[in-house]
């Protein structure tokens, strides 16, 4: 109780007595080391400027009158009692104490940006008024720009945070494109971040049960983070490696392409040469019937000639047409031997094709592992699929080729063989036509007919031989047909994957030229990112006087926007007794 009065009876003797201590100006010149300027303003709930006034601190560095510089409306010392005195807007600042600080109202002083605010609720767009206490899906915009004329050194330096914090009670479903949202407690902090130099449309999107809003606050001081430049030696050299394995995978592709070529080439002329083949099979096979009348017709020729030698006379005139019979016979097989040397000609160019297109293709196998390899390459798999069939029906044409290939071979000795023996019987009647010529008709017709009698024996086993061959010749023209069809295929599967290996090779190519430059082009892309966290020093400058430029060590802005709130009902508390007196209000203080 004792303390109680006694602290009653000083603060009544504060307010009766006031101190007689002296604050008066000081006399002695003081200096400060730097100058910090905070702007304050505040703006309406659409954005419009209402108020500006700046707080100034000085780090004192000998206590005594300073000067500042700046047109202000009104000045207040927050520091000391002591007087701002001003004339034509040199200040002198009673800086006793460190820090020393003083507010001066700007009242027409514009900010270097404007904030144009709008509201939407449901998609209309709506007054502050008109919104305050409604539900719905509402938006709200802040159209940021630098102000017209405005100083550049604010406007390109300086980086603007825009913040806002939702009551969960009132908001729901926050979204804010191109910020961020975080909880804060039980409300929702959004924020925006506009960089240097930079002009942004922001917007905060929301569901609201009767809408309240507090305001954003807004803060711009300068970009001078400082972001380290991270060490990317190692992503550099991930990409070098990448790009050399796309370069070797490029040589790669460019040797199968150049291995396709040449399988190409290759296969056209095993096509070309099967093509011949079949045409040579098939010319023999439609000849072969013509072969076997015109060898059924000797046959028939010397039987009837020995059948007649046995059972005509032996007048010199039947010995004479005989003779002429026996040359005509002998003619006709010399015929017959010219047509299969010329047969067989013709077929060893067409099999000596063939089997030189057949060895075209290589001998090499390629195992399971690298063809998972090919698989695993990167390159089209449809390519892959087309490349790989094509390997395996070549490798089968040649396999298939070299089980056949003893059979193809023993056709030019057969046509060989067949045109001796044509030759050699031709060569027989033509010595029995001279003989029977010059023979004694009662002599000369024994021998004359027994060697007929061979000469029919012979003719008969060489017929039966002629026929089986022609038939074999036959059977070969058709199943080649079946193999033709699939050497024309492989050469056309061969073909499209050429075709297609020159498309890979192209599209390897560009890719091999679009990342060679990879590691440098990661680089400077990473360069050109940081500069966009990097800012050059800058001359700051005063924002209230360029007459502080010298002496000025920071400018920061906090800007406030007005709130959006439902009015409270109005107080119905007995008024204040308007009949106490000044003592009654006083010791009401203490009581």
């Amino acid at each position: 109780m004792i303390r109680k009065t006694i602290a009653s009876i000083t603060a009544l003797s504060l307010v009766l007595y006031p101190s007689t201590l002296s604050f008066a100006e000081t006399d002695n010149e003081g200096s400060f080391s730097d100058k910090h300027e905070v702007v304050y303003t505040t703006l309406d709930a659409l954005g419009e400027q209402q108020g500006l006034y700046v707080v100034n601190e000085f780090n004192v560095t000998e206590t005594g009158a300073i000067t500042d510089y700046g047109q202000y409306e009104s000045l207040e010392n927050l520091t000391t009692t002591g007087e701002i005195s001003t004339n034509n807007g040199e200040l002198t600042l009673p800086a006793n104490e460190d820090p020393f600080y003083y507010r001066g109202d700007l009242a027409d002083r514009q900010l270097p940006w404007t904030f144009d605010v709008t509201y939407k609720l449901d998609g209309n767009k709506v007054a502050p008024s008109d919104i305050v206490g409604q539900s719905g899906d509402v938006s709200i915009t802040v159209d940021m720009s630098h102000r017209e004329g405005a100083n550049e050194t604010f406007t390109d330096n300086f980086m603007v945070q825009v913040s806002a914090t939702l009551n969960s009670d009132v908001f729901s479903q926050v979204e804010a494109p191109g910020g961020t949202v975080a909880s804060a407690g039980q409300d929702q902090q959004v924020s925006f971040t506009v960089m240097p130099g930079d002009e942004d449309t922001l917007t905060l999107e929301a569901s609201a049960e009767s809408f309240e809003f507090d305001g954003f606050q807004i803060s711009a001081l300068p970009a001078s983070m400082s972001v380290d430049q991270p060490n990317t030696s190692e992503m550099t050299d991930n990409m070098e490696q990448l790009s050399n394995g796309v370069a070797d995978l490029h040589d790669g592709i460019a040797e199968l392409n150049n291995g396709l070529g040449e399988l190409n080439n290759g296969a056209v002329d095993l096509r070309n040469g099967s093509s011949s083949y079949l045409q040579g099979v098939r010319d023999l096979d439609n000849g072969s019937g013509e072969l076997v009348g015109g060898s059924e017709s000797i046959q028939a020729g010397i039987d009837e000639m020995h059948q007649q030698l046995a059972s005509s006379d032996s007048s010199s005139g039947n010995l004479g047409e005989m003779a002429s019979g026996l040359n005509e016979i002998a003619a006709g097989l010399e015929e017959a031997a010219t047509g299969l040397d010329d047969l067989r000609s013709n077929y060893e160019n067409a099999y000596g094709a063939l089997d030189d297109a057949i060895k075209r293709i290589p001998d090499s196998q390629l195992s399971e592992e690298e063809l998972q390899g090919l698989y695993q390459s990167g390159a089209d798999q449809d390519v892959v699929d087309t490349l790989v069939s094509t390997y395996e029906a070549a490798q089968a044409t040649k396999q298939t080729y070299n089980q056949v290939g003893d059979a193809f071979s023993a056709v030019t000795p057969a046509l060989n063989e067949t045109s001796g023996q044509l030759s050699e019987m031709a060569n027989q009647l033509q010595t029995m036509a001279e003989n029977v010529s010059s023979a004694d008709p009662a002599s000369g017709l024994t021998e004359l007919e027994n060697g007929l009698a061979d000469l029919s024996s012979q003719y008969s086993e060489f017929h039966a031989g002629l026929v089986d061959y022609t038939n074999g010749v036959g059977e070969l023209a058709n199943s080649y047909s079946s193999v033709h069809s699939g050497v024309d295929d492989l050469q056309s599967g061969i073909a499209s994957t050429y075709a297609g290996s020159n498309d890979l090779r192209d599209g390897s190519r560009e890719l091999r030229d679009e990342t060679s430059d990879l590691p440098e082009e990661m680089q400077n892309e990473i360069d050109s990112m940081m500069s966009d966290f990097e800012y050059d020093d800058f001359d700051l400058e005063s924002f209230v006087s360029e007459r502080n430029n010298e002496d000025i060590e920071s400018v920061q802005f906090t800007i406030q926007t007005d709130s959006i709130e439902i009015e409270e009902p109005e107080d119905t508390t007995d008024e204040q007794d308007e009949n106490e007196s000044i003592w009654d209000r006083f010791l009401n203080l203490f009581r």
